[in-house]
């Protein structure tokens, strides 16, 4: 297996974009005017709290120990995965999830695109505090702990008490909450049901995928990425859901439901799918990327930090 060049990774990444301009921007699909409330002090308190929360969660010690048994009786068949790879393919369909909804509101000149994209972010920072509590407080060893390999034992080594933070998965989480919050958002004051669907297929495409990913990487458990996704979808709805002014606005069409269950299925058949692939140059690196809060004298935020 050889590595994907940079120019054709860039091709793929154009080609994307391109086809969802393609199919959210129709000139037909009537955007009404901006009824995302932001109030200024309220959600900057819940963002910058939230990132304080996880620092402040983030000091607890791990205690670096194995479990006897699993929480869900096929967890076991995941001890000992591990692929780098994976690692890597989890993390760019996170990125994908993240930024489609987001771009897709751009192209189509929504009005509210930057406060929904605010209200996007509060989503995940409030998502990054309740899985860092689960996470310590838990202290599951990731399924890649178990693999008797040397190289991959020294990987696990190199990760310190991030090893033993499994569960529940942030990627899950952060990812359903990307796409069940965008996918609202972009439906929020948008009659194109066809467009609608459209965002919400792939989003769920690429949230259910990036899930089995981080099960395939060896990251995580199923049980992780299950309860990942639930938190995450149950954030990505009453997060948007508090900041719309009209609540009534969104009356999900069959086909968007028949998109979301589509994209649900396609996601994870074609993850599980894949084979294991393991590129060179990726199972040489050390690291993954990760969302983690940044902060600031004018403020706080997130940063995805790790290898791009």
């Amino acid at each position: 297996m050889t590595t994907p060049s940079g120019q054709s990774k860039r091709c793929v990444a154009a080609a994307a974009v391109m086809l969802l301009a393609q199919a959210v921007a129709r000139p037909a699909a009537a955007q009404s005017e901006p009824r995302i409330d932001l109030s200024p002090g309220p959600d900057t308190a819940i963002i910058a709290g939230s990132l304080l929360g996880y620092w402040l969660v983030s000091q607890i010690p791990v205690e670096r120990r194995r479990w006897t048994s699993e929480l869900l009786p096929f967890d076991g068949a995941t001890r000992g995965a591990f692929s780098k790879t994976h690692m890597f393919i989890s993390d760019t369909l996170l990125a994908a999830t993240i930024m489609a909804p987001i771009v897709a509101n751009l192209v189509n000149r929504d009005p509210d695109a930057l406060p929904k994209a605010i209200v996007t972010g509060e989503a995940l920072s409030l998502g990054i505090f309740l899985n860092a509590v689960s996470k310590y407080t838990v202290q599951r060893p990731r399924p890649y702990t178990y693999c008797g390999d040397q190289a991959n034992r020294d990987f696990a080594i190199s990760r310190g008490g991030e090893a033993y933070l499994s569960f529940f998965s942030s990627h899950s989480l952060n990812a359903f909450a990307a796409a069940v919050s965008g996918g609202l958002l972009f439906a929020y004051g948008n009659s194109d049901s066809e467009a609608r669907a459209v965002v919400w297929g792939l989003e769920m495409t690429l949230a259910s995928a990036t899930a089995t990913e981080r099960v395939r990487a060896g990251q995580h458990f199923p049980s992780d990425v299950l309860l990942g996704a639930a938190v995450g979808t149950g954030i990505g709805i009453l997060v948007p859901r508090a900041h719309m002014r009209d609540r009534s606005a969104v009356s999900m069409h069959p086909i968007e439901w028949a998109a979301i269950g589509g994209g649900l299925v396609l996601g994870t058949t074609v993850a599980a799918a894949l084979p294991a692939f393991h590129w060179p140059a990726y199972e040489s690196r050390g690291t993954t990327v990760r969302l983690v809060p940044s902060f600031s004298g004018t403020g706080a935020g997130l940063t995805a930090r790790g290898v791009f």
